[in-house]
Parts: structure tokens; sequence; C-alpha cells
């Protein structure tokens, strides 16, 4: 399996960058399934996208680490444990932040009253917080974290964010303007978007974060710390072009919250 370990390292990058790009695009018609929940045509293609994607990058990374895995005894595990413990720093405290939250809702889940419905949800089609989803969430995160290692793979991940936001930020943009050819406003008179988001505070909390990855990226091109990139500073327009129109659709959302968020972000960065 060594000799495909490059072609694996791919196949992981290919899953997570395909997941950040489609996962705020993804919708379906309102004609598509009978379901009780109007935000279903937004909610269940996300969530079975991200869950069927989560799986096939488990698979991708267990066969691009079989060796590791076998390997795997108490003993290392504890000595893996201890030098993480002794070298903990700020980026490892997102680690434990996460593995907190993860350990935290098996307990909840198992001291549930009602663990099937603790373990796959109410709606399993498009419940997020069940505890399938947030192991999950969880398998993304470790794949990415322990696979994420160049300058190279993050500046593509940090484009890729930039591009999905642009891209849903743009149809909110149309659809204030009254072109709503997926008909996703749910304010019926377009005073506030949601794009594809489903829900104008989810769409505005979105903006907030790719404003914020749009935002780093040009302070990254401007002080030329994206040396790896052939002309860098022939990136500045676009993505100033990108980031004026996310701007523009989170004003759009009407959501208080993200405008202030995005406000302190913008302030103290």
């Amino acid at each position: 399996m060594i000799r495909y370990h490059h072609y694996l390292s791919k196949g992981l990058e290919s899953c997570w960058l395909m997941l950040v790009l489609l996962l705020p695009l993804l919708i379906t018609t309102e004609s598509s399934f009978l379901s009780q929940d109007t935000y279903s045509r937004f909610e269940v293609p996300k969530t079975v996208f991200l869950k069927t994607t989560a799986g096939i990058m488990i698979i991708l990374w267990i066969l691009k680490d079989i060796n590791l895995f076998s390997s795997l005894s108490f003993t290392r595990i504890q000595a893996t444990v201890q030098q993480f413990l002794r070298n903990m720093r700020g980026t490892q405290l997102l680690t434990v932040g996460a593995l907190t939250i993860l350990v935290t809702t098996i307990i909840a889940s198992a001291l549930s009253s009602d663990f099937i419905t603790s373990l796959w949800g109410h709606q399993p089609g498009n419940d997020p917080f069940s505890l399938y989803s947030m192991v999950c969430y969880f398998a993304i995160f470790a794949i990415v974290a322990s696979n994420l290692k160049s300058s190279n793979q993050v500046y593509r991940l940090l484009g890729t964010i930039i591009l999905s936001g642009t891209i849903a930020a743009l149809y909110g943009v149309l659809e204030f303007l009254g072109i709503d050819f997926l008909s996703v406003n749910e304010t019926g008179g377009y005073q506030r978007i949601s794009s594809t988001l489903g829900n104008s505070l989810i769409a505005g909390s979105y903006f907030l974060v790719s404003i914020g990855v749009t935002t780093t990226t040009i302070y990254l091109t401007v002080n030329n710390a994206t040396s790896s990139i052939p002309r860098p500073k022939l990136l500045v327009s676009p993505l100033f072009a990108a980031l004026l129109i996310q701007l523009t659709a989170l004003i759009f959302t009407g959501s208080r919250g993200p405008w202030i968020a995005t406000t302190i972000l913008l302030t103290t960065f």
C-alpha cells in the first residue's frame, strides 16, 4: 500500500477541497422529496454529502496509514498522548477542544433517556447535532489536521474557501436584486438574503468565515508570504473583489450578529 501513498494523499486532499467547495452550495428542488421541514432541501443534501465524504475520507486515511494503524498498541498510544501533552502549544489546543466536544457528546448520548435519538438525531437526514454527526465532524477535523502539512495545501484550502464563499455571496447579491432562479429566498420580499444556506443568519455566519479567510489571504499575499505562488501580487485585485462581494452579501443578510462579529474581525485584524 506504500506505493499508493501519494495517490491516497491526493485523494484525501481532493475530498476535503470538494467538501469545502460544494457543501455551502448544495441544495435540491422543492419537489425532490417530501418533508415537513421547509429547510430540508438545504440541509439534507449538505448532511448526506458531508457524511458520505467523511466515510470516504476515513477509508482513504486507513489505507494510507495502514501500517501505522496496524502497529498501534496501548503503550504506543500512551507514549503519544504523553508527548502531545508535554509539547502542547496553541495549535494543539484546537485538537483538545475538538476532542473535548466529542467526548462530552459521547457521554451525553450514553446518559440520554433516548439513546437512539441522541445517536442518530430526531431527523437523521438533517440533524447536525447527533452523535453520528459529531463523529463525522471530528473525523474530518482529525484527517485534515494530520494530513495538511505543506504551505501549498494550505493555500489551496484557503483559495477553495474563498471561491465557495464568493459563489454563495454572488448568488446572494443576485437574490437581493430579485434574480432568484433557485427560489431560495425565505422573506418573500427579498429584504434579507439566505443564498444557498437556507437561512439569513446561517448565511451571515458563513460569510463571516469566508471574509476572515479572504482577509487573511490578502494579508499573506501583500506581505509576500505566498512565495510558492508565482506572481502573488496579481491575486490582490481578484481577492479584493471577492472580499467586496462577500461583504455586500453579508450586509444583505440583515443578520446583526455576523455584522458585529465581522466588524470586530476587521478592526482587530
